[in-house]
């Protein structure tokens, strides 16, 4: 669990620092805070999907799949998903069922891995689509989590971003010749905020990386 002192504290974490911390896990919280939250909050896997494929590659660029002589043919193009699975344990050696946690929102921000690349706008994202929320694990028993679809990781926005940086007139790929630096890495944080059934704030973090250049998704290409 990650019971939250400040979230306009958070809010400032996540806009000015610049190596946030990398891997999954739980967020910050007071040192007796999961005490009286009663439960360990926790972001387990982050998976990028593009149309239901479960993929990490970022498509920048809307394409053409129809061939030279034919009328034009859009490649699917449209918003980066992830799925993302957030459980819900007893506390360590605990006999004691959690209570439930309900989500309120959840932050994106990046980290370019690529030098020189340009700075991504961040992400915020209330409202979870009525969730019903994070339902308890049973003290001992396995915890898989729920996974939750839909969760914004990189949006057409941003790709228009990518794709500038990449491809438009001083960019830094040639496209014809695909001479330059043609695919840039990013890290993805993400940051979940709810309130469980005691009324206690609670937050898991979790990060995760994508390759973003015009990749080709004609046929499933």
């Amino acid at each position: 669990m990650c019971g939250l002192r400040s979230r306009n504290m958070l809010k400032a974490f996540a806009l000015f620092l610049s190596v946030p911390l990398f891997g999954l896990g739980c967020g910050d919280f007071d040192a007796d805070g999961s005490d009286k939250s009663g439960s360990l909050f926790n972001l387990e896997y982050i998976d990028p999907t593009y149309f239901e494929e479960s993929t990490r590659q970022v498509d920048v660029a809307l394409g053409n799949c129809a061939d030279l002589d034919e009328d034009p043919d859009p490649e699917p193009f449209s918003d980066h998903f992830a799925d993302v699975t957030l459980s819900n344990r007893p506390l360590n050696n605990s006999l004691e069922t959690p209570p439930k946690i309900y989500l309120d929102e959840y932050w994106v921000w990046y980290e370019p891995l690529t030098l020189g690349s340009a700075a991504l706008p961040n992400i915020t994202v209330t409202g979870i689509r009525d969730h019903a929320g994070i339902d308890p694990c049973d003290p001992g028993g396995q915890c898989s989590g729920e996974t939750l679809s839909q969760i914004k990781f990189v949006e057409v926005q941003q790709k228009g971003v990518l794709y500038d940086y990449l491809y438009a007139p001083g960019g830094t790929c040639d496209p014809l010749t695909g001479v330059g630096i043609c695919q840039l890495e990013y890290n993805i944080y993400y940051r979940f905020f709810g309130t469980n059934d005691y009324g206690y704030e609670v937050s898991a973090d979790g990060s995760t990386n994508f390759y973003a250049t015009n990749y080709d998704n004609c046929g499933g290409g």
